[in-house]
């Protein structure tokens, strides 16, 4: 549901599915550019993610989230809500 570049001339940029009805708007924002070879299946990568709000980040990344879970067959989102659930749980016991 995210990607962040770690290495290499993109490395900082974070890129994310948005809703196809925002796809043109997002992609033409500035620091925002249409992602590599993802494109066609409306993600966007923010070239410079220090010059957004970091709540707008945070709301564009769980959007992408859902979008990308909803996405899934009924199984996959199953397991996927099975391992969230668990690290929650581990997360709230380590505190």
């Amino acid at each position: 549901f995210a990607v962040l570049c770690l290495r290499g001339p993109d490395r900082d940029r974070l890129s994310f599915k948005v809703d196809p009805g925002n796809f043109v708007e997002m992609s033409e924002r500035a620091g925002m550019v249409p992602a590599h070879y993802s494109a066609r299946a409306f993600w966007v990568t923010m070239v410079d993610p220090e010059q957004f709000a970091a709540d707008d980040v945070c709301a564009w990344i769980r959007r992408s989230y859902e979008l990308v879970c909803n996405a899934l067959g009924k199984k996959q989102q199953d397991t996927l809500r099975v391992a969230t659930a668990s690290l929650k749980h581990a997360s709230s016991n380590s505190n």
